[in-house]
């Protein structure tokens, strides 16, 4: 096995001997060189052990930096190579002349290596913001359009409900000046309601706000599925046609806008065991691919299809689009890095390539099927996980939507106390204004604010706050409570907008603290609320977060 060795600094080389005979004229060839005095020596037999598995465990352990192989067969030199070696070599002697030579060959080749490492990251990002472009202008058309419903609902209400406001402000002056309406009066009032809406009018306005205000919530929804794109992010139960719904939701404004969508999904919803986020990047790109092949032909009609189909092996999402096509001699091209078909400025040639890869990551597969002038088919492939037997009961039997249910409280109390913790003065209006009927209500503007209110006697049943706020955001004060009111933290409920960083992912997986989704309704947050309170609180260790 190989040696453990100190960590490599970055000007430094890996020295990789694959025969042991040839330390001692390596050392004193390094000892005569003063160009290269960082050299990392390892020396491993390799004559009878496996090359490629003794240079990736090299290389697992000291990075990126340099690494070059001696004494090798030409055989061996070139499964080093492949395996992560910047250079290998096979003398049986060797100069400090031949070592220098060797050694400023490992750097080139490593300095080549970086610097198309680095391309490769900025072209990939470059794809990413290409995908982004197409995302954007979808998003922006759906949100636009209940955005203006809300905008011109606001003013049709703020319209209709002045002559009410000023039927009673006249109602009170007479009630003030202690006497009733005359019947000039009455009249005049009558002329004002005529002006008004009718109120079955402010039903059906506050109707299309409600249906407009949740289109925006299904949108910003739909847009988290993209608000994680690490290579180490955590498998979860997905749903493959709700995620393909939320992707088209998104990025399929370009194709609407060129081609007639067609849907053909599977019987059954399929679900599966994988990293959401990149499984959602890889339709994005097969969806921005497609508007692109569709553009570039002129048709009377163009059509888009994706359908699924599974079975007790995995399941396959098609994707069809009616663009040019690809040449019988390209089809494997087409997954090299950095090819493209499309014209100058259009792509990066990393779409597909990222894209079979980060299926191939999860043990499926990118196919195409193609006829030149006709259109393009890409097929993912997804294996089922081999322990789909173990997923959440609510997945295999119910939308989790059915599980929760209004918490019904028979305790006999009173009036309970809600701290309401948020920087945004709009909304702590809105809690207030919404639960100082059933609630005695408390205001804060951050965590700050929150404790002094807690260190002057203010006392609370239930808080709920903000994850993110200046000053003393929800993690800091959550922390305080576990130290100074142990008890009350254990009914403490998150609100976040969804800008949450993986920091406040796990320290939201270790807390496991109830988070509310902005926007809130009403009757979530009461439901949440009366779960708190029912719920029996019990001896805590601050430590444990």
């Amino acid at each position: 096995m190989v040696s453990t060795s100190p960590p490599a600094s970055v000007n430094s080389i890996v020295l990789l001997i694959g025969n042991p005979s040839l330390e001692t004229s390596v050392r004193d060839a390094l000892a005569s060189l003063v160009t290269f005095r960082n050299v990392v020596l390892i020396v491993e037999d390799m004559r009878d052990t496996d090359v490629a598995q003794t240079v990736e465990q090299v290389r697992q352990s000291y990075g990126t930096v340099p690494l070059a192989c001696l004494s090798l067969d030409e055989p061996s030199a070139l499964i080093a190579i492949a395996s992560g070696a910047d250079e290998a070599w096979g003398p049986h002697a060797i100069s400090s002349e031949d070592l220098t030579t060797f050694l400023e060959r490992t750097q080139l080749r490593a300095s080549n290596r970086f610097r198309q490492e680095r391309m490769q990251v900025s072209l990939a990002q470059s794809e990413k913001l290409a995908a982004l472009g197409t995302i954007v202008a979808g998003v922006a058309h759906e949100i636009n359009n209940p955005s203006a419903v809300v905008q011109l609902s606001a003013d049709s209400l703020r319209m209709g409900l002045e002559p009410i406001h000023q039927i009673v402000l006249r109602l009170h002056q007479l009630a003030e000046a202690g006497r009733g309406a005359t019947c000039d009066d009455i009249l005049q009032l009558r002329e004002l309601t005529c002006t008004s809406f009718p109120f079955e009018s402010f039903t059906e306005i506050l109707d299309d706000v409600d249906t407009s205000l949740q289109s925006i919530t299904n949108i910003v929804n739909d847009l988290r599925v993209y608000a994680r794109t690490e290579e180490n992010e955590k498998p979860q139960w997905i749903n493959v046609h709700l995620l393909i719904d939320q992707t088209l939701r998104i990025a399929g404004r370009a194709i609407l806008d060129c081609a007639h969508m067609e849907r053909d999904y599977a019987a059954d919803e399929p679900l599966l065991f994988v990293p959401r986020t990149r499984v959602a990047q890889v339709l994005t790109n097969l969806l921005v691919n497609a508007s692109q092949a569709m553009a570039e032909i002129a048709r009377p009609s163009h059509r888009f299809r994706i359908s699924t189909r599974s079975d007790e092996d995995g399941i396959a999402i098609s994707v069809s689009d009616t663009g040019p096509g690809v040449a019988p001699e390209l089809m494997e091209r087409i997954f090299d890095p950095f090819f493209t078909t499309k014209p100058a400025g259009i792509g990066t040639g990393l779409g597909l390539s990222l894209s079979r890869e980060i299926l191939r990551s999860l043990s499926g597969d990118l196919l195409v099927e193609s006829v030149l002038g006709v259109g393009t088919t890409f097929v993912v492939l997804l294996p089922r996980n081999q322990f789909e037997d173990l997923q959440p009961f609510s997945l295999r039997n119910k939308p989790i939507e059915a599980l929760v249910k209004p918490v019904a409280s028979s305790r006999i109390r009173t009036k309970a106390t809600v701290m309401l913790i948020d920087d945004d003065e709009r909304i702590l209006r809105t809690y207030a204004r919404l639960l100082r009927e059933p609630y005695d209500v408390i205001l804060a503007t951050n965590g700050s604010e929150a404790i002094e209110l807690f260190e002057s006697g203010t006392r609370a049943d239930v808080i709920i706050c903000d994850m993110s706020m200046p000053e003393m955001d929800g993690q800091q004060f959550y922390l305080w409570l576990c130290d100074q009111r142990p008890l009350l933290a254990q009914r403490l409920i998150f609100v976040s907008a969804g800008a949450r960083g993986p920091s406040e992912d796990r320290f939201l997986s270790l807390v496991e603290r109830p988070v509310l989704m902005k926007p809130v309704t009403r009757d979530v947050l009461l439901l949440e609320i009366e779960r708190a309170l029912i719920t029996p609180v019990q001896a805590f260790d601050p430590a444990a977060v």
